[in-house]
């Protein structure tokens, strides 16, 4: 056993027992009536973690769950204040691959880590090209498209300019409902908002994202999808996020398009 040195005196000498179990609010640490039922629960979820089992907080949001919601916001609060006093720092802030040996390192080790279709589109590729008009074939058959899209989990729901563009319908009672959750599809394709029994469908797309996913213009985008959704018998509206700046002619556009007979494509006259 290694003696003490000098001046080397356990904290808790001349402590007695009851002292010391008062220091802890559930009793002893590693006995008695210390495992409360709480505790045991608690062990049960280490257990289970440790052993391949999920997270408790697995599948949840802070949009959906109080205490996670709680949680984010204090981490928010705190690294902002530390942030501000200048106690917590990026190390990269600022700094880019020309600039930084780091940075230059890191981005030359992952250059070729991820798939071969990085950076490439359906329309610039061969073999992505097939695999898209293969899953477009798959995706007429609603069974699989409804059980790919779950599998999927695609709860960002609606997006920021598909809310926007709910709210105004909302606002002004405009007759048409959300579907872009994948709750309704048109032979394989999943439309924004629809009107079934008036077949009028509303699109909405941003302009940066027919560029960048895409690989196209809005123009494009939209002449596509009209085309699209008009030999299926639905009159098509496309709008993009500048039409929010004049909110009127897009309900206008709406209110003709739902309140005019039954659309009906010209090649079914």
């Amino acid at each position: 056993m290694p003696k003490f040195e000098k001046g080397n005196i356990p904290w808790d000498k001349g402590i007695s027992k009851k002292e010391f179990l008062s220091h802890f609010k559930h009793g002893h640490p590693m006995k008695g009536e210390h495992h409360t039922v709480k505790t045991k629960a608690l062990m049960k979820k280490n257990h289970w973690s440790k052993h391949g089992g999920h997270a408790w907080s697995k599948g949840l949001t802070k949009k959906t769950d109080v205490r996670l919601a709680s949680l984010a916001k204090n981490v928010s609060k705190t690294r902002l204040k530390l942030h501000a006093n200048g106690t917590l720092k990026s190390w990269c802030k600022g700094l880019t691959k020309e600039t930084n040996k780091s940075l230059q390192s890191t981005s030359t080790h992952m250059i070729g880590r991820f798939g071969y279709g990085k950076g490439q589109t359906k329309y610039t590729n061969k073999i992505i090209l097939h695999h898209a008009k293969v899953m477009q074939e798959k995706m007429k058959n609603k069974a699989y498209a409804k059980e790919t899209f779950s599998r999927l989990h695609l709860s960002a729901r609606p997006t920021s300019l598909e809310h926007q563009f709910q709210s105004m319908f909302l606002k002004n009672k405009i007759n048409i409902s959300y579907v872009g959750n994948n709750s309704f599809y048109v032979n394989g394709k999943c439309p924004d908002f629809i009107n079934k029994k008036r077949k009028v469908i509303v699109e909405v797309r941003h302009t940066k994202v027919c560029e960048k996913l895409n690989d196209e213009t809005f123009s494009s985008y939209k002449r596509r999808r009209i085309a699209f959704f008009n030999r299926q018998g639905f009159k098509c509206l496309v709008f993009s996020e500048k039409s929010l700046s004049n909110p009127e002619k897009v309900i206008n556009s709406v209110k003709i398009a739902l309140h005019t007979s039954l659309y009906k494509h010209k090649n079914n006259d």
